[in-house]
Parts: structure tokens; sequence; C-alpha cells
């Protein structure tokens, strides 16, 4: 990093090149203290709107941690939560895909719970209509959408957001 900020204190002819220098050094000092894992899905947070808080859950629970990405399956008021928290994309997709063909095949109701994923990829899209695929008559799988813009800017442009049938 600290090749950067000498760069960006340089003063380059083109302006554009001292900004981008300087959003760089930016970058790299925040990186420093960035913290992949999403604090509240790694310490426990409630696993699905109007399910049961953590203390009450079962405590079959199971969090997988691959990079950006944290899984976490647990049973609750006889449904299997698969909660989705971080980001979603091409390198980590299989370890969610796991998790949630595993929850699909056991028969019960499954719920993935988005509220806490932050980024998804065109590889998380094609992974939530595989599984709508595997939804039969619409009754076995639900969602409880992301609060993050990006992801509901992405499920709306896909048109998958008006076909994700909602927990409540």
């Amino acid at each position: 990093m600290g090749d950067m900020a000498a760069l960006a204190t340089r003063r380059p002819k083109d302006k554009s090149v001292s900004r981008t220098l300087t959003r760089l050094a930016t970058r790299a000092k925040s990186a420093e203290t960035w913290d992949p894992v999403p604090t509240s899905c790694a310490t426990g947070a409630s696993i699905a709107k109007g399910l049961s808080t953590p203390a009450l859950m079962s405590t079959a629970q199971r969090d997988i941690s691959d990079g950006t990405l944290v899984v976490r399956r647990a049973r609750d008021a006889g449904a299997e939560v698969v909660s989705l928290c971080g980001e979603l994309d091409l390198a980590n997709a299989g370890t969610a895909e796991t998790e949630l063909r595993e929850a699909l095949s056991k028969g019960d109701k499954v719920v993935i719970d988005m509220r806490e994923l932050e980024f998804i990829d065109s590889t998380g899209i094609a992974l939530l209509v595989s599984a709508l695929g595997q939804n039969g008559n619409g009754a076995k799988l639900s969602f409880i959408p992301s609060e993050s813009p990006a992801v509901t800017r992405v499920l709306e442009l896909t048109g998958l957001a008006e076909r994700l049938p909602l927990a409540g």
C-alpha cells in the first residue's frame, strides 16, 4: 500500500490518473481492515423471519464459510432453513448449491433466507432458478428476500423477484 500512497502523492500531469491512484490507495487501506464474513451471520443472527430466534433453534445448525459467503443450514419450525450471507458468485456457488441440494433432497419445506446476501452474480441467479425448478407444485420452497439494494436490483432486472415465493 505504501507504494500506491507514494504514487498518489506525486503530482501526475493528468488529474484523472491522480484521482484513480488516490482511490486505489484508499481501497487498499480499507482492505486491510475488511472482514469478508458478515458479522451478524457469523455470530448467529436470527435465521428466518417469522421463525424461531437462534436460542430456540435446533442445535443441528451448520455454518460453512467459503470465501466471502457463509451458508448456514438449520432446522426451524419444521422447515430446513438455508441462509446465504455475504457474496454469492462463481467462486463459491458450488458450496451453496451443495447445501441447497441436500436441504431439498430431504423432502421437507425449505426456506432460503437471503436477507444478508449482499451480492449475487449470474451463477447465483442460475442456482436460484435451478432451486425453483425443483419446487414442484410451489409448496416446498420459499424465500426471504435480500435487504441489499444490489441484490434486489439484480433479481428485479432478471425477472426473478416476481417468481420467488416469499416465506411468510
